[in-house]
């Protein structure tokens, strides 16, 4: 399947086209509102430490419209060989949109570089208003787009 993408990716077969259209109002069951530049009035509230680490962090460089918390399987998502659904969707005050994955350094395994290999091609295929980036705590990947908080840190302050 995977390669099978690639082929039809490359072809022209697949082509990036903007469907997605968030929706008017969430009603998540546990949610939270003390975070800033939400996107909705209350975002759903199941991060675990880092993943509200990182978005203090976002909210904290001052760069950015909203933030939303994407709720799996019911939101927006990469569609390719698989569907991916990052943790969290960031519009900058200059108009970029970025989608965000936040992995546990243990968690460098086959499946985060499967979805950082797709989402970097959505980057690729979307445009220049469009970024993908999976963050660790500490981890190096060497892979593009995967970066340490603190590198990724020093990005969003750019974006």
């Amino acid at each position: 399947m995977r390669s099978q993408f690639k082929k039809w990716l490359d072809s022209g077969r697949i082509a990036c086209k903007e469907s997605y259209a968030p929706a008017q109002v969430i009603t998540p069951a546990n949610t939270t509102d003390s975070i800033p530049y939400s996107f909705y009035e209350a975002e759903k509230d199941d991060m675990n430490n880092f993943e509200r680490q990182l978005i203090d962090v976002v909210v904290g460089t001052e760069n950015i419209r909203w933030w939303h918390r994407i709720i799996d399987r019911k939101d927006f998502r990469v569609n390719g060989y698989f569907n991916h659904y990052t943790d969290f969707m960031v519009m900058t005050k200059s108009g970029k949109l970025l989608l965000i994955e936040v992995k546990g350094d243990y968690l460098d395994e086959d499946d985060s570089k499967s979805k950082l290999e797709l989402d970097r091609k959505w980057q690729e295929q979307a445009g220049c208003m469009f970024r993908y980036f999976m963050v660790f705590k500490d981890k190096e990947l060497e892979m593009d787009g995967a970066y340490t908080l603190d590198k990724f840190v020093d990005i969003m302050k750019e974006i």
